[in-house]
């Protein structure tokens, strides 16, 4: 199934009172819901978490809900930073380096915001924190300049292609990648049912049904193929 767009609505304004975000934001998540609604379905890794598919990928319900808010709303400039992973990859490690380097000459060892925060709320998902939580102060800080994303390239908001904006990729091995996944699963507290079996969760793993889709050291962007890799 080929790439939807989603049209006939605005972004909050600053300036609108927090009802009228939170307004707004419900009536996106109804409209991104209806819509997902006909896309099609598949078991999950657990029995209440099916994986939905869009674009070509088999992703959760919530991402694929963050991934229309930002293909919608997101607009990257040519100052931005950001920093591609799939989960479990390294991704928290990465975002406190990016920080660390990027803000340098602002913070010395006693003032680092990273000796307090966690480097997550630093550095934004641009499907999850600019989507979901629009009012925290990361969002509302027109100097940041570093974002994230587990979202495979291909549904990247059109504006990052078009900001020529930095874009960071990490890469670890599938078999490690899989293992740490499957245990961080494992561990969760969740309504949504018992985990598949490990034999069975890589199975799916393999054919590309996982909470963020396909992955393979092939699918990365072409114009990433020639970088050095982390």
């Amino acid at each position: 199934m080929g790439l939807l767009t989603v049209t006939d609505t605005t972004l909050p304004k600053q300036e609108e009172t927090v009802t009228e975000s939170i307004t707004e934001f419900e009536r996106n998540q109804k409209r991104y819901q209806e819509l997902i609604a006909t896309f099609p379905h598949e078991k999950g890794w657990r029995p209440k978490n099916p994986l939905i598919k869009y674009g070509g990928h088999w992703l959760i319900k919530p991402r694929i809900e963050g991934c229309l808010y930002a293909q919608e709303f997101f607009q990257a400039r040519p100052s931005d930073l950001l920093l591609c992973s799939y989960p479990k990859t390294g991704t928290t490690w990465l975002k406190a380096l990016i920080f660390a380097i990027s803000n340098r000459s602002r913070f010395n060892d006693s003032t680092n915001p990273l000796l307090k925060r966690n480097p997550h709320e630093l550095v934004p998902y641009i499907e999850i924190e600019f989507a979901f939580f629009l009012h925290i102060d990361v969002i509302n800080n027109k100097e940041n300049t570093l974002f994230a994303t587990h979202l495979p390239h291909g549904l990247l908001p059109e504006s990052v292609s078009r900001s020529s904006c930095t874009m960071v990729y990490i890469w670890r091995d599938p078999k490690d990648t899989f293992v740490s996944m499957w245990i961080f699963y494992k561990k969760q507290k969740t309504q949504d049912g018992p985990l598949n079996s490990l034999e069975e969760s890589f199975d799916m793993f393999c054919r590309g049904l996982s909470s963020n889709g396909y992955y393979q050291w092939a699918n990365r962007p072409k114009s990433m193929k020639q970088d050095r890799t982390l």
